[in-house]
């Protein structure tokens, strides 16, 4: 469970106490499994082709996408960056907060 512990603390850097309060008890393969299903479910619907993203929040401090890689990935969708890392509670309440 290192590997794991080591992307949980580079996901959500000054963020990690609060995550570590509200995560779920999985385990990796647990989690593999999660991230399977979603893989087949996604590649399945024929969603992922037509979707477009309104705006990309990109967190300054995220270590799993750095910033500079997200830039280049999102150009020509309108972008909004803050000092937080990928896992970063800013970028939720900025999601869930919009009123554009």
């Amino acid at each position: 469970r290192p590997v794991l512990d080591k992307f949980v603390r580079r996901m959500c850097g000054k963020n990690l106490e609060e995550y570590l309060s509200r995560r779920p008890e999985r385990s990796p393969e647990e989690l593999k499994d999660e991230l399977a299903a979603l893989y087949t479910a996604v590649k399945g619907s024929g969603v992922c082709c037509d979707f477009r993203w309104d705006v990309a929040v990109i967190g300054r401090e995220d270590m799993i996408f750095p910033a500079e890689n997200q830039r280049r990935a999102w150009t020509g969708i309108r972008t909004a960056e803050m000092d937080a890392p990928h896992y970063g509670k800013e970028l939720f309440e900025y999601a869930i907060g919009r009123n554009d």
